[in-house]
């Protein structure tokens, strides 16, 4: 199988987590990509713990004015702030922590990807959002089942309790191997040849 190949190098990789969890999405807002889902979970968490969380959505699309509006009703505008859309999110995944990706269905994820490179955690649904396999649960990041809106929520507020027990941060260089632009290019000459 030859990957899509992305330039592992201009991602900042993370080092360290920070004490205050900071998560982010970044997709094409439709309601393919579960960022509601995501929105309804964090409506379950108690306020008192809410206060530790910060999300920003990077992203537009057809969903958004509709998800506005979900995060209005629900009274989360302090936690959620929508971005809009950057072509330079390689340079900003460093400043989060965990990465939320509640898909319902992908092809290929460079969202995943991208975010596994620079080192973040990876919070993302079973199969669909985690298509390759990459998501390894308390080693790398967590899965949940599409729609698993209490599932979501339990972790987020494991995370906020600092329950988690996941491994230091480190480089991933396998993967960053596997996803290389030159493993990619180097796929097709050898499929040509």
């Amino acid at each position: 199988m030859i990957y899509n190949g992305i330039l592992a190098d201009i991602y900042i990789k993370k080092s360290r987590l920070t004490n205050t969890p900071k998560f982010i999405i970044a997709c094409h807002l439709r309601k393919e990509k579960g960022v509601q889902d995501v929105i309804n979970a964090l409506a379950l968490v108690d306020k008192n713990l809410l206060r530790k969380f910060k999300l920003d959505v990077y992203g537009e699309g057809p969903y958004e004015h509709y998800l506005k509006l979900l995060v209005a009703d629900l009274n989360l505008e302090e936690y959620v702030k929508f971005r809009g859309s950057r072509n330079d999110l390689h340079l900003l995944y460093h400043n989060y922590d965990y990465l939320i990706h509640a898909s319902h269905g992908e092809t290929f994820c460079f969202t995943v990807v991208e975010s596994l490179v620079s080192n973040l955690r990876v919070i993302t649904t079973k199969g669909a959002g985690n298509i390759l396999g990459l998501v390894k649960d308390g080693e790398n990041g967590y899965t949940f089942n599409i729609m698993g809106i209490n599932e979501l929520s339990n972790i987020i507020v494991d995370i906020l309790k600092n329950e988690e027990s996941m491994n230091e941060l480190k480089t991933n260089q396998e993967m960053i191997d596997k996803f290389s632009t030159e493993r990619m290019v180097d796929g097709y000459l050898n499929l040509l040849s």
